[in-house]
């Protein structure tokens, strides 16, 4: 079984690198769990972004690699989550102050929407 390790960095991101030489199937497959989680190389590994995280680790494990990570991106990851909420949470306070000043409703999408956007640094909506 190959063995990814997982670390988190100071720009925000998370940095992927198997723990030894995959070989060229597992390296393929490797790549694949990168790209669907929008990975970019980074030295000797893959920088991906937080909320794209589970998408590389789930690819990864249904091949049969074991990921592994440290207390440091244990917690960075946990600090991330809470931010997220509160940025969700506030989202929220936006939407309910913007309907009780202009007295209209935001649709059920749009309130999903807004509340998904603000959870990310940025998105391409088209």
């Amino acid at each position: 079984m190959h063995s990814i390790r997982i670390e988190a960095q100071r720009n925000g991101y998370l940095f992927l690198k198997p723990e030894k030489f995959l070989g060229v199937e597992s390296f393929a497959d490797y790549l694949r769990a990168i790209r669907l989680a929008g990975g970019r190389k980074a030295g000797n590994g893959h920088e991906v972004r937080p909320e794209l995280l589970a998408n590389a680790v789930n690819s990864l494990k249904r091949d049969g690699f074991e990921v592994t990570t440290n207390r440091a991106t244990h917690e960075a990851l946990a600090r991330y989550v809470r931010e997220m909420r509160r940025s969700i949470a506030a989202a929220d306070g936006r939407i309910n102050e913007i309907e009780a000043r202009s007295g209209w409703m935001f649709r059920a999408y749009q309130r999903e929407g807004i509340k998904w956007l603000a959870a990310r640094r940025g998105a391409l909506l088209g």
